[in-house]
């Protein structure tokens, strides 16, 4: 889609493609991965750890897909992953999105040092 790409407004020349307007853009490497960032500022800002999955959930979801047939953005394949990354690796992000948020919420620890 040449006429669309913007190419003449990038410093680069090599454009953008995407031409819809945002008010707050959110980079990730997989649309997945944004959205968990988005669900652990979220949690965070609402003081809320219940916005956040878990791991096994993470993993689980990937498996209901499989089951209705839904193929990998990656691989084009019926396989457990997201976007051509493993179902466990996604959860494992998750995972760690998580335990930031866990730790955000804690009450201030003392330290005996």
């Amino acid at each position: 889609m040449p006429s669309l790409h913007n190419a003449e407004t990038t410093p680069c020349g090599g454009g953008v493609f995407s031409v819809v307007p945002t008010g707050t853009l959110v980079i990730g490497s997989t649309s997945n991965l944004g959205a968990y960032g988005v669900c652990a500022a979220l949690a965070i800002v609402k003081q809320d750890l219940t916005l956040c999955h878990t791991f096994e959930d993470e993993v689980a979801l990937h498996y209901v897909g499989v089951g209705l047939g839904m193929s990998d953005g990656g691989s084009g394949a019926i396989v457990a992953g997201c976007d051509g990354i493993p179902a466990r690796t996604n959860a494992s992000i998750v995972e760690v999105m998580r335990t930031i948020v866990e730790l955000e919420l804690a009450k201030p620890r003392e330290r005996n040092f």
